[in-house]
């Protein structure tokens, strides 16, 4: 996730604002943080500074996937639907990554009736490139 820019900051100020006024459902539990993504397993907030918080349904032990960075990219790609500005958080695509096949580089899948992020490119198109410095070949 990239770092948000002042004005996308500033844009944040305001969503939470007028959820304080309007939609308080809207705001996490602390308060601080207006909605950008929800579903059954829980909701993702973004505060003022920049920052994505997500608050799962249930307070399982050990849910990991809630700071998982993979996760974020496909709620921000999810939420900038709806709410465009926050795509500017989605990383740049690296000169040496490769297109999707699994959703032909557009970022979603069809499944049935439904369109969801890939669950592959986590909703990017693209796959980042293998980190070669960690990777082991069988001599060693």
């Amino acid at each position: 996730m990239r770092d948000a820019s002042a004005s996308l900051l500033s844009q944040v100020r305001e969503w939470i604002a007028e959820a304080k006024h309007g939609l308080p459902g809207a705001l996490s539990t602390d308060g601080r943080g207006v909605m950008i993504y929800g579903d059954i397993g829980g909701a993702a907030y973004i505060y003022a500074d920049g920052r994505i918080e997500v608050e799962p349904t249930d307070a399982v032990p050990g849910n990991a996937w809630r700071e998982d960075p993979d996760v974020i990219t496909a709620i921000l790609v999810a939420a900038a639907k709806r709410r465009p500005a926050l795509a500017e958080l989605l990383p740049d695509r690296p000169a040496l990554a490769s297109d999707c096949g699994v959703c032909g580089v557009t970022g979603w899948v069809h499944v049935g009736g439904l369109t969801t992020v890939c669950g592959t490119c986590y909703g990017l198109g693209w796959l980042a490139p293998p980190n070669k410095s960690f990777e082991r070949t069988r001599e060693g």
